[in-house]
């Protein structure tokens, strides 16, 4: 690669490595928010299906706009995806070219249909209320066999498309060295439990831990700086602790054998007395002076 190809990514990666940053920052607390005022509407909602869609039909407004801030802050992470999967493949030009599809429909997917998820979840929640018995067995129909069927089934599927973007672009980035193992290996448990979210209902805990860590380490604010591969434009393995440690102790052992300044030449330090001859001690010095 020439040198003005290297130019041109360093300067892609410096101006849109901040905006990646602040989608990092912004998915993650839209994300919060979106929780949390979803956990507020449905507090004290009763126990069981037949107490939660209830809920949905009663408070629908605050209910939408909570899986609206969801679906802002899902689809902010295809920008994150994306450009690291830029900064990858120029490091690693063998990155399957769908990895960028996938990073690019999974958020879009799974931020439409999980905002579906709530609607239909609404109208079942309508028609629990407005006619039949309120029972628990009726209520877990409604959501099984009903209109919110489909589109869980398709919330699901998006959820697995977004899981498989997150496991490709955490693993190239790692073998890139442009993540530390530690958040390259998040970044693949993420995408597992996105995979895996009809069991362990997604990764939201872990996500909103991951998504800041990544922005310090895209504004290279991270403890210790970044991997040599961000300055290198090549693939370079990320150092170990053990491997910082020693490189630090190499520059303070560099920094201690720089001699003191002396003279106008650098031979040493002046004299204090100009009559003393050289090496003299300052025993010498005394029996001269009397």
């Amino acid at each position: 690669m020439g040198a003005m190809q290297h130019a041109e990514q360093h300067r892609f990666e410096s101006r849109f490595g901040r905006i990646a940053a602040a989608a990092s920052i912004a998915a993650a607390l839209l994300l919060i928010a979106g929780n949390i005022l979803l956990n507020a509407t449905l507090r004290g909602a009763g126990e069981g299906t037949r107490g939660v869609l209830p809920a949905f039909e009663r408070e629908a407004g605050r209910v939408i706009g909570a899986g609206v801030l969801q679906a802002v802050g899902t689809l902010l992470l295809a920008g994150v995806l994306l450009y690291l999967y830029r900064a990858t493949r120029y490091r690693v030009p063998s990155v399957p070219t769908v990895t960028k599809v996938l990073a690019l429909a999974g958020p879009v997917l799974v931020a439409v249909t999980e905002l579906g998820l709530q609607l239909a979840l609404i109208d079942a929640g309508r028609e629990f209320v407005s006619s039949g018995a309120r029972t628990e067995g009726r209520a877990e129909d409604l959501i099984r066999d009903g209109s919110a069927a489909p589109v869980q089934y398709a919330a699901y599927a998006a959820r697995s498309v977004l899981g498989i973007a997150f496991v490709l672009v955490s693993l190239n980035a790692l073998r890139a060295g442009l993540l530390t193992r530690f958040m390259g290996y998040i970044g693949i448990i993420i995408g597992a439990l996105f995979i895996l979210s009809v069991l362990f209902g997604g990764p939201s805990f872990v996500l909103i831990f991951w998504l800041p860590a990544l922005a310090l380490l895209l504004l290279d604010r991270w403890p210790g700086g970044r991997g040599p591969a961000w300055a290198a434009g090549e693939a370079v393995p990320w150092p170990s602790a053990a491997e910082q440690r020693q490189a630090l102790a190499r520059k303070r052992a560099e920094d201690d054998d720089v001699p003191a300044a002396g003279g106008a030449n650098g031979a040493g330090p002046a004299s204090a007395d100009p009559d003393t001859p050289q090496g003299a001690t300052p025993r010498k010095r005394k029996r001269r002076r009397r």
